[in-house]
């Protein structure tokens, strides 16, 4: 009695340790088989491409040789036509850089051959310019619709403590006609007057794309000291205005609640008079 009773435990424990396995098999299944798939699904919805990157920091001026760039893979929605592939590494070995490449970054067609140039955003000031960052979210910073070289109008809103709400905000245009050096980590820096591609396509290299979360413009000294403190004080706010206008506009005074509110109202619109058809009578 006491074996058939050690035999039932022991087979109830066999068939329990046989459950466990059988479970731990499927799971390990069904985990490898989800990476497999998902592995073929992404490779589906976003191809890669074979292109030539740099194996090392590389600088301006630099001859590329055979162990400065490597062959790696790029997913094909970055890569444009000016991205060096491997069929171009004969052409571009020894010819000099013009740009600095970072390591890990891709070759462009344009980076090679030619004098260098200097791709540093400070390349870009005068003796008495300056360039400083700002903050800016989708509404203040146009939408995503900014681009680096536009010039922009910038307003501020200061809510001045006052026992007359009427009196206690009020905007003001603080600068005119800013020229725009960045838009987050896009420069526009450009060959010959030709935007460089490569650099706003790196700059966005695994990340996703969205709104801008800071300008960079050029101002003069005085120009970053009123935006130094506006930026602590006031509400910013970027007006787009056309590459060419460096105007002033005449009606560019402070604003306030009860300026606003003393407007004189929109005249009405005068009907225009109506038309009738000229009637002639035949004698």
């Amino acid at each position: 009695m006491e074996i058939t009773d050690r035999d039932d435990r022991l087979k109830k424990r066999y068939d329990l340790l046989t459950i466990v396995v059988a479970l731990a098999a499927g799971i390990i299944a069904i985990w490898g088989g989800n990476r497999y798939f998902g592995g073929q699904m992404r490779a589906e919805v976003e191809p890669e491409i074979m292109v030539l990157s740099a194996a090392r920091d590389l600088a301006a001026g630099e001859p590329i040789t055979e162990d400065a760039i490597d062959a790696v893979l790029y997913p094909a929605r970055a890569v444009t036509d000016d991205v060096a592939q491997p069929k171009d590494r004969v052409v571009l070995v020894d010819l000099p850089l013009r740009v600095a490449v970072r390591k890990g970054n891709p070759i462009l067609r344009s980076y090679v051959g030619g004098a260098p140039i200097d791709s540093r955003l400070s390349s870009r000031l005068g003796p008495s310019e300056r360039a400083i960052t700002i903050a800016v979210d989708p509404v203040s910073g146009l939408a995503g619709h900014l681009k680096p070289n536009d010039r922009v109008d910038i307003l501020g809103t200061f809510r001045i403590a006052s026992a007359d709400v009427s009196r206690g905000v009020r905007t003001k245009t603080l600068l005119v006609a800013v020229p725009v050096l960045a838009v987050g980590e896009r420069t526009g820096i450009s060959f010959g007057g030709d935007q460089l591609p490569g650099l706003s396509m790196l700059a966005t290299k695994g990340r996703k794309r969205g709104n801008a979360t800071t300008v960079t413009l050029k101002v003069t000294h005085r120009e970053a000291e009123v935006l130094a403190l506006s930026s602590e004080t006031a509400e910013l706010r970027l007006v787009l205005r056309h590459p060419d206008d460096t105007t002033k506009p005449e009606d560019a005074e402070e604003m306030t609640l009860e300026r606003l509110l003393e407007l004189d109202p929109l005249e009405p619109r005068k009907k225009a008079p109506v038309r009738r058809p000229a009637v002639t009578y035949e004698r």
